[in-house]
């Protein structure tokens, strides 16, 4: 666990996970217009399942109780282990595609 993890409240903790979730999804779309390289297909269904509407992180963020507690204490065990593998997704994405853009690399017909 990082400092900023054990100091931050529950809310905090959701809108970090939003903040990053949208920080990947713009590392895999720069990734996309440099290379022109489509998402791999685990990258474009780890971002759907990662994808949350805004009324969703509004009801994260903004509900209160025991029951509202639990929810973004599931949700946040279930979310970061879900980011994880699309960060890996993504890392593994941009290799292939650096890999296929790059000088002297074989091209697909």
């Amino acid at each position: 666990m990082t400092a900023t993890h054990m100091t931050a409240t529950p809310r905090q903790r959701i809108t970090a996970l939003h903040e990053r979730r949208q920080a990947l999804q713009q590392r895999a779309r720069s990734i996309r217009a440099a290379t022109g390289t489509p998402y791999s297909s685990e990258v474009h269904l780890l971002l759907g399942q990662s994808y949350l509407d805004p009324a969703s992180w509004q009801e994260l963020t903004a509900s209160s109780g025991v029951r509202a507690a639990a929810r973004r204490a599931q949700f946040a065990r279930r979310y970061r282990h879900l980011l994880a593998r699309l960060e890996a997704a993504i890392e593994q994405y941009e290799q292939n595609s650096t890999a296929q853009n790059s000088p002297g690399a074989e091209r697909m017909p």
